[in-house]
């Protein structure tokens, strides 16, 4: 295979999948701007990275974000069956075809441009209605997260640790936010703990509430500089994750269920929440809970738009 002047051989003919939807940031790989290495594979997951950045590709039943890209993948396929090892560099030729394997060519030229939810949200305070319907969607679930217990009540220790954090923000007590995070940051097992998820989805929410803010020089900067600070105690993959939310960015099953909720749409609502806490072991269950917290505490303390 050869293309825009560059030529490698393969031993036999590497299977081709076409991407359905791709997130904006792909267009740093495609034109070649940034180089990317294959990070970590799995059965229906691919993690790219360019040693700051990742991309992402996801069977098109586990949804989209801005460095993600759905693929036809078949249900039952197995993107471990394709010779894509790690630390493999991506090769790009005829403008819209990336081999990321030995086995495997991912095919954009008939993929969309997918458009995030969020881009023409505007937050408002949320309503009982809505919070309820994404509590009782948490509460019924069966994730088995350190965090159901401050869901359901039963984990005082949990629950008051998260108090500590909630008040430390409102009370600008720098060396108290940062002790909380201590405990939360790195919390639970995977390349995305808990902790972090729950972290993601409390500051998705806020950097949302603020984008005003920000827009007038009044930034988030105390916010994102501790737990940035706290992030280099975890794993490379979630710490980006982290990242993207601190700069209003998240999965489309997050940023669903949150844009439902801050309009207002109660079932619109749960049934986001639903599809939210499919993802990963835990990782959704534990972005909701975040995401839930967050919008409580905007709710009643004005935690997101005001606080620190």
């Amino acid at each position: 295979m050869s293309g825009s002047g560059e030529q490698w051989s393969f031993e036999g003919e590497p299977r081709c999948l076409g991407a359905v939807s791709r997130g904006r940031r792909f267009q740093d790989l495609l034109s070649r701007r940034r180089r990317y290495r294959v990070h970590s594979v799995f059965a229906r997951a691919l993690n790219l990275w360019d040693g700051g950045e990742f991309l992402t590709f996801l069977p098109l039943s586990r949804g989209m974000s801005e460095t993600c890209a759905t693929l036809a993948l078949a249900r039952g396929e197995s993107l471990l069956d394709f010779e894509v090892k790690t630390g493999f560099e991506t090769r790009v030729y005829e403008g819209m075809r990336v081999q990321v394997g030995a086995g495997l060519v991912v095919d954009f030229s008939s993929s969309e441009e997918w458009e995030s939810r969020l881009c023409h949200l505007r937050p408002r305070l949320p309503d009982g209605t809505s919070l309820t319907a994404l509590y009782r969607v948490l509460l019924d679930s069966r994730k088995e997260s350190p965090f159901r217990g401050v869901i359901e009540g039963t984990d005082p220790r949990l629950a008051g640790l998260l108090e500590s954090l909630r008040r430390a923000v409102l009370e600008k007590d720098e060396a108290g936010l940062g002790a909380a995070l201590e405990h939360v940051v790195g919390l639970g097992p995977g390349l995305t703990p808990s902790g972090d998820d729950l972290i993601t989805g409390l500051s998705l929410t806020r950097s949302v509430f603020r984008e005003v803010r920000l827009r007038q020089g009044k930034g988030d900067a105390l916010w994102g500089v501790v737990v940035r600070r706290a992030l280099t105690r975890t794993h490379e993959l979630s710490a980006f994750f982290v990242e993207e939310a601190l700069s209003g960015r998240g999965h489309e099953f997050a940023e669903d269920t949150l844009a439902f909720l801050l309009e207002g749409r109660p079932r619109e609502t749960a049934l986001a929440a639903s599809r939210l806490i499919g993802l990963g072991a835990t990782s959704g269950f534990d972005i909701g809970v975040g995401l839930y917290l967050a919008a409580e505490w905007e709710r009643r303390y004005a935690w997101c738009s005001g606080g620190w």
